[in-house]
């Protein structure tokens, strides 16, 4: 059965027309001391939560970030409302995020990563984002081109693991190239030089500056 139109299924959608907004009611309440954490459904939603002291001060759904974003600040601003007054009520209640993107940080978000906002009442104060992904290691274009080419082998080292690179043959008769872990740094397996928990951190004078500049900055691997 077709679901109904207040349950629209999403596989790909166009981003709704952008429409300003300072999330001035999400900042101000960051300021006093809540915290906003993001992360994307089961289903692709993009969801915003702003908590305080456990209680839940804002929410925000959608297909896409920014409106997600957008939807937790006029919930803050309202203090919180019904879930079903918001959603299949004023707006549409979606099953599923959208697997195309309307921004960078809408990208980061269908990658099934998380960020969080916090406001530091610090001597230079300012928002604080703080962007948590799991990072992989990649072979290095330039040296993937030459070692298929070639055929010599080459070695490189990434956060203090050193890799192989070898040339190999497909059943078509091109080259490919494989890479395997020769060294380790002390006190770590084979199995942290492929897959890391990392952190990217920014700041700024609003919550959008410091997500733009969280997303700008290199990744910092969490140490468990």
């Amino acid at each position: 059965m077709a679901p109904s139109s207040n349950y629209p299924f999403l596989a790909s959608r166009e981003p709704p027309p952008a429409q300003p907004c300072s999330l001035s009611h999400l900042q101000h309440a960051l300021q006093n001391g809540a915290k906003l954490h993001a992360f994307l459904s089961g289903g692709g939603l993009r969801v915003v939560r702003l908590e305080k002291g456990g209680k839940l001060l804002g929410y925000g759904e959608h297909p896409y970030i920014e409106e997600s974003l957008r939807h937790a600040d006029e919930d803050t601003e309202a203090g919180g409302r019904p879930y079903a007054e918001v959603y299949g009520g004023k707006y549409d209640h979606y099953l599923t995020g959208s697997s195309t993107t309307s921004s960078d940080l809408d990208r980061w978000m269908l990658q099934g990563r998380t960020f969080d906002v916090t406001f530091d009442t610090g001597p230079c104060g300012g928002f604080v984002a703080k962007m948590v992904s799991i990072e992989q290691t990649d072979l290095p274009q330039e040296i993937e081109c030459r070692v298929a080419k070639t055929g010599v082998k080459e070695t490189f080292i990434n956060r203090e693991f050193t890799y192989e690179a070898s040339r190999i043959t497909f059943a078509n008769g091109e080259f490919g190239t494989s890479i395997k872990t020769i060294g380790c740094p002390a006190g770590k397996s084979k199995n942290l030089s492929w897959m890391w928990d990392a952190v990217r951190v920014g700041y700024g004078d609003t919550i959008r500056k410091a997500l733009a500049n969280a997303l700008a900055a290199e990744p910092q691997e969490v140490e468990k």
